[in-house]
């Protein structure tokens, strides 16, 4: 049987989602991009769960389906979901698996490389995600956000450690050129990004494509796809 699965975003082109749950799945997948310009232009839950086998959600939409959708329990408290399933009475509900990818690889990062300070760029749903695992574990963090730093972009991260791991949570529009480290660890939580070709040669970059495998596992759970 065809396993059909869709991304809602926008500026999508880039998703390497399709290969992720192939691999995963072993099989082929009818995979959508669903690129919408504007929120108006996204169906309603119920239509998309009624032509999709599962459904993720990528930014700039992660809220969008609050408030019409059952959340469970960590969706709820962050207010942002990326992906969409039926419960078991077939209702639509909303879980956030940013949540959980990152619970497995935040420890794996820190046991790894063994960072003298953290440092997390930007202040949205994935800062607040990686914000609250690592108080979770008691440990200390220092946040750069545009509020209160304004722009990111130059910023001098070698002046915080000389072994920093820095983790972005900003979106895929923004571009880090600022100082860095020679024994940093940049930690991009997007992946093919255009920048990804100059860090390599200032640090140590790591690009987020084993989140993307990581969440690509736990969304499927939530979908009752089974996997090899």
């Amino acid at each position: 049987m065809t396993i059909k699965l869709a991304l809602i975003g926008k500026g999508i082109s880039h998703s390497k989602s399709q290969i992720m749950y192939e691999s995963i799945i072993g099989q082929a997948v009818d995979y959508q991009l669903l690129d919408f310009q504007s929120e108006q232009d996204i169906p309603e839950a119920y239509d998309l769960l009624d032509k999709f086998d599962g459904i993720s959600i990528t930014a700039p939409y992660k809220k969008y389906f609050c408030n019409e959708v059952n959340l469970c329990e960590t969706a709820s408290e962050l207010g942002a979901i990326n992906c969409l399933y039926r419960d078991d009475r077939g209702g639509p509900m909303g879980a956030n698996t940013d949540f959980s990818a990152l619970q497995t690889l935040v420890p794996k990062m820190l046991k790894k490389y063994f960072p003298d300070q953290i440092i997390i760029l930007g202040n949205g749903t994935m800062a607040d995600v990686v914000a609250r695992i690592l108080l979770s574990q008691d440990r200390s963090f220092k946040q750069y956000t545009r509020k209160k730093y304004g722009d990111l972009t130059h910023i001098d991260l070698s002046l915080d450690s000389s072994s920093p791991l820095v983790i972005n949570c900003c979106s895929r529009s923004f571009r880090f050129d600022g100082g860095i480290s020679l024994h940093a660890t940049f930690w991009d939580l997007n992946y093919a990004h255009p920048h990804s070709d100059i860090l390599p040669l200032l640090c140590d970059y790591i690009d987020g494509e084993e989140l993307l495998f990581e969440q690509a596992k736990v969304a499927l759970r939530h979908w009752g796809i089974s996997t090899p």
